[in-house]
């Protein structure tokens, strides 16, 4: 405000990795919710998907089944089992097939599938880094701010490796005449 001979041009930024995984986790959640009936609202955050609870599993299973197939649900769910037979024991340490297998176990795994194998195209980043650097033009441009014709927003970019050693990721503000 005090310099109004500067103009300020916004890059919003992205990170190929820490955002990928963000947006997986999200879209993964979305399309749980979606499943579940939730219908959560465009741009809001979908809730933590709850691993004990039924309707989350079926939700879990048909995403799954969907993303992949009925048969890597159940090819899925084999390995799963076979890693986990571990034979289970009373209270006097005897093999007992009576106790209870935990289900939220596999179906955190079914998640966790689900999220690794999901795909984040480089379009998804580039539209994260454009509303990066909208917040930012809108942070800025709030009451008593900077008027709006001296900013503009560039094109979003790939981080840098300063990126890297910070905690989140750097949008870049350039300075210039006004025109």
């Amino acid at each position: 405000r005090e310099r109004p001979q500067l103009a300020v041009s916004i890059e919003g930024t992205y990170d190929r990795h820490r955002d990928a995984k963000v947006l997986k986790d999200r879209k993964i959640r979305r399309a749980v919710a979606e499943a579940r009936g939730d219908g959560s609202e465009a741009g809001g955050q979908p809730a933590p998907v709850s691993y004990n609870d039924p309707k989350s599993q079926r939700a879990l299973e048909q995403v799954f089944s969907k993303r992949l197939s009925p048969a890597a649900l159940t090819q899925f769910k084999e390995r799963f089992a076979a890693t986990e037979a571990a034979p289970a024991t009373t209270k006097d340490h005897k093999p007992s097939s009576q106790v209870p297998a935990d289900t939220s176990e596999l179906y955190e795994a079914i998640y966790e599938e689900l999220v690794s194998t999901a795909e984040i195209t480089h379009n998804e980043l580039r539209s994260l880094g454009q509303a990066r650097a909208k917040s930012v033009r809108s942070e800025l441009t709030g009451p008593d701010g900077i008027p709006p014709q001296r900013l503009s927003l560039s094109k979003p970019a790939k981080a840098g490796r300063s990126s890297a050693k910070a905690s989140g990721v750097i949008t870049r503000l350039d300075l210039s005449a006004a025109r």
